[in-house]
């Protein structure tokens, strides 16, 4: 099974487009990479970028998950809400079957009396 097949519907689109922006960033980083070595850029400008497309890759990772998560939770709390509907109906019913029985039960004795 694969991982895109698993996902809610939104999961997958949103994982979609996560993997098409890595695939992005790092080509278009790994083309610029080498402009970047021999350029006057000081060592300490260079680390804090690539700090921050690491920072930015984890941020849009955990907004996916957080969808992807929040998703299955709203599934899980309709299927909860018709549980309940369910089991307030059943129990409804039984309630008026008992009803019905005892008050037959009572016009037979009233009968037989």
């Amino acid at each position: 099974m694969s991982l895109l097949y698993r996902l809610p519907k939104s999961g997958a689109l949103w994982f979609a487009v996560y993997v098409f922006v890595i695939f992005c960033a790092t080509y278009f980083g790994l083309r610029d990479f080498s402009d970047a070595l021999t350029s006057e850029e000081p060592l300490s400008a260079m680390i804090r970028n690539i700090g921050l497309v690491i920072g930015g890759f984890v941020a849009i990772g955990l907004a996916v998950w957080r969808g992807i998560v929040a998703e299955i939770q709203a599934k899980t709390a309709e299927k909860q809400a018709s549980l309940a509907e369910r089991e307030e109906e059943s129990t409804r019913l039984l309630q008026k079957r008992r009803d019905f029985v005892v008050t037959q039960a009572l016009a037979f004795r009233m009968a037989r009396a």
